[in-house]
């Protein structure tokens, strides 16, 4: 889930750019939280380190302005992706102090925030990283979510297949294990085959590629399967 928060004390252009991100995402297919906060003194009480993917900053505002609240989340957490909003151009410049990611210019145009939503998405992949701690038959590991081509459940036996190594699980529990990855673009192609997108290297009528591996597409889910994988690489563009 994408979380992102939209700094804003007008409420008519909140819930513009609200409905927007709305749009945009859910026509993509990925879940999104959106939190907004009308004063930025509200949302630097709040804010913590990694709490947000995005976030949407106002420049004007009452109290602590967007460029100060900019500077001081900035203590906090260097990696979220900042974007102003504002209608003063003059600030273009000034984002740079605070490695903004880009700026929004209001009125907020739809087709200009998808694109800047796109390269957004991109940057997101291209940095963020998660890990998983698996208990294997051979000790505890440490795994990036990044480096899981894909996961094998037969019964309740599983096996993460990742670029440095397969390790095997004896028990597991699918349910679980799609909660924790199919919000990092993982996609069942059948009940035993859990598979990360960025692995796919090429399909069939009823085989799937991940490198050199050969699994199964089953009847059932193979067009959810090729909508997730014509969504996720429209992205990648």
């Amino acid at each position: 889930m994408i979380k992102i928060a939209i700094i804003e004390d007008d409420a008519a252009q909140e819930a513009e750019l609200r409905a927007y991100l709305t749009k945009y995402f859910s026509e993509l297919g990925r879940r999104i939280s959106i939190t907004s906060y009308a004063a930025a003194d509200a949302f630097l009480a709040v804010f913590e380190r990694h709490k947000f993917n995005m976030i949407f900053m106002d420049i004007e505002m009452p109290g602590t302005n967007g460029m100060e609240a900019s500077r001081l989340l900035r203590r906090k957490d260097e990696d979220v992706l900042l974007f102003f909003v504002t209608n003063l151009a003059q600030y273009a410049l000034e984002s740079y102090e605070v490695s903004a990611f880009d700026y929004v210019v209001k009125p907020v145009n739809y087709y200009n925030l998808a694109l800047k939503m796109k390269r957004a998405l991109r940057m997101l992949r291209n940095t963020e990283e998660h890990a998983m701690v698996i208990n294997a038959a051979d000790g505890q590991h440490v795994i990036q979510v990044s480096d899981t081509r894909y996961v094998e459940v037969m019964g309740h036996n599983v096996t993460y297949h990742t670029v440095n190594g397969d390790y095997f699980v004896g028990y597991g529990s699918l349910k679980a294990i799609r909660a924790e990855l199919e919000p990092h673009d993982f996609v069942l192609c059948d009940r035993s085959f859990l598979v990360n997108l960025k692995y796919v290297t090429g399909v069939n009528k009823s085989d799937l590629y991940v490198g050199n591996d050969v699994l199964k597409i089953a009847k059932s889910r193979r067009s959810a399967f090729m909508l997730a994988l014509t969504k996720y690489f429209s992205c990648e563009e």
